[in-house]
């Protein structure tokens, strides 16, 4: 169980990594496709990590969009 979890969030990371160059809305599907089958395999812990890591990056990138401009 614990090695499927680890294969799961490193999925989870590399599909994060590459969505930087998506554009918002394929960004969006993305995560939705993603968080909807993990909860329907009842693993809501690893979608509930994966929304807070994009959020994570989406201000990460906000916060170089503004420093860029200043």
């Amino acid at each position: 169980m614990a090695a499927y979890r680890f294969r799961d969030v490193y999925s989870a990371r590399i599909a994060l990594l590459s969505s930087a160059t998506m554009t918002p809305r394929a960004r969006a599907e993305s995560v939705w496709y993603r968080t909807a089958g993990l909860a329907s395999r009842n693993q809501k812990d690893l979608a509930v990590e994966i929304i807070e890591a994009e959020i994570r990056s989406a201000q990460h990138e906000v916060w170089l969009e503004t420093a860029k401009r200043c």
